[in-house]
């Protein structure tokens, strides 16, 4: 008989070994074998969203975006936060046209769509500024069936965290000169989000979506 995948979990009793949890989809046993980063993947028979967790295996409730004009083939895992940032920010000089935008962008709460998938940090800051910047109002949708999603990659708190770099990104690219910035994050509880993409040379495209 093959060896079947298992997903190993350190017990935190430094005298008990490494246990070893079997990786079954929680919702139809069919087993799973996710790559070493992976932390949500999908069935690839019933298509749920399977977390992996230190304590065993979970499965998460997805938000799927609509598709404006065309059917998606590909779908992208986000962590989407709900919440507001609280700012001070510091300027030398007499420029005061990014304190303005600043306080009109971060002054009430926003949605925070982080990417969650294995990609260069760079295009991450880029994707992620772009969508916290216009604040697209995507319309959720139920498809036909549960569609395959590349495998997220980051926890909520990795999230968490490219989303405070992002956020750093936003401010370090305004036009006046930054001198001091401390900022504090108030987020609600994350959802993992799909949204429809298509393969474009070595990345990925975010197909327009309804809004």
């Amino acid at each position: 008989m093959k060896n079947r995948p298992t997903f190993p979990v350190l017990r935190t009793n430094f005298w008990q070994i490494m246990k070893l949890l079997p990786l079954r989809c929680p919702q139809c046993d069919t087993w799973l074998q996710p790559q070493q980063l992976d932390v949500v993947l999908p069935c690839p028979t019933c298509k749920t969203a399977v977390y992996l967790q230190e304590n065993g295996l979970g499965t998460l409730p997805v938000t799927c975006v609509a598709p404006q004009n065309e059917s998606a083939t590909t779908w992208l895992p986000f962590w989407r936060f709900y919440g507001r940032v609280h700012m001070q920010r510091d300027t030398q000089g007499g420029g005061r046209g990014g304190q303005r935008e600043a306080a009109q962008l971060w002054g009430k709460p926003r949605h925070f769509f982080v990417p969650a998938w294995e990609l260069p940090i760079r295009r991450a800051r880029e994707m992620g500024s772009r969508l916290v910047s216009r604040q697209p109002n995507f319309q959720p949708f139920t498809p036909p069936e549960a569609p395959l999603f590349q495998p997220a990659t980051l926890t909520p708190a990795d999230a968490q965290k490219l989303l405070e770099l992002i956020i750093l990104t936003i401010e370090a690219q305004r036009s006046d000169w930054l001198k001091n910035l401390q900022f504090r994050l108030e987020l609600g509880a994350p959802e993992f989000w799909l949204l429809p993409a298509r393969p474009q040379r070595d990345d990925w495209e975010l197909l327009p979506a309804l809004a």
